[in-house]
């Protein structure tokens, strides 16, 4: 097929008639040539095979996660919401699902709800690096400085060299005044 998605596999009984023939996508291959098209930049690309997907598999978790982030990445941040909740009513068990869908939520100004999102990241996975330092910036953004402190120390702790975290921490310093540690 010249569009990039993969053909299907037809199985069936094995005599021949159309009898519980049933299409069988090579879901798996596609998935991880959508993955590798959105990791190399190539959204179009991604979106067609996560759509692909889903007309196939309309219950891919990671599809519907990662369609929202490509319409987090566009700026559609409302279709990318309703996306990554679908994909967490189908698999809220993964870290990144809930990392990200608190990114949404911290566009879209609801920063209660992406505290919590984040707290679900972390919870599931305590080492989560990027989890904390998101979850430090949504207490910074709020006010809360002692605990956006301790979350992007977490952070830190567990990736020294976390960017995002030292901006946040930077960030955090001047707010607080500490213009010297901000610096550092």
């Amino acid at each position: 097929m010249g569009s990039g998605i993969p053909e299907l596999r037809v199985l069936g009984t094995g005599d021949g008639s159309p009898r519980g023939r049933q299409a069988v996508p090579e879901v798996a291959v596609a998935y991880q040539r959508a993955l590798a098209a959105h990791r190399a930049g190539d959204l179009a690309t991604a979106e067609k095979l996560y759509r692909a997907i889903l007309d196939l598999h309309a219950e891919h978790a990671g599809a519907w996660h990662f369609l929202g982030v490509v319409h987090l990445a566009r700026g559609d941040a409302a279709a990318a919401r309703e996306m990554m909740e679908r994909s967490l009513g189908l698999c809220g068990t993964k870290a990144v699902y809930w990392n990200n869908y608190g990114a949404v939520l911290l566009k879209l100004g609801r920063l209660r709800e992406a505290q919590g999102a984040f707290g679900r990241a972390v919870g599931l996975r305590d080492d989560y690096a990027d989890g904390w330092s998101n979850l430090g910036l949504v207490h910074l953004e709020q006010g809360e400085l002692a605990e956006a402190e301790r979350c992007l120390r977490r952070a830190l702790a567990l990736q020294p060299g976390h960017a995002d975290a030292w901006r946040h921490r930077a960030r955090l310093h001047g707010v607080q005044g500490a213009w010297e540690e901000a610096l550092r």
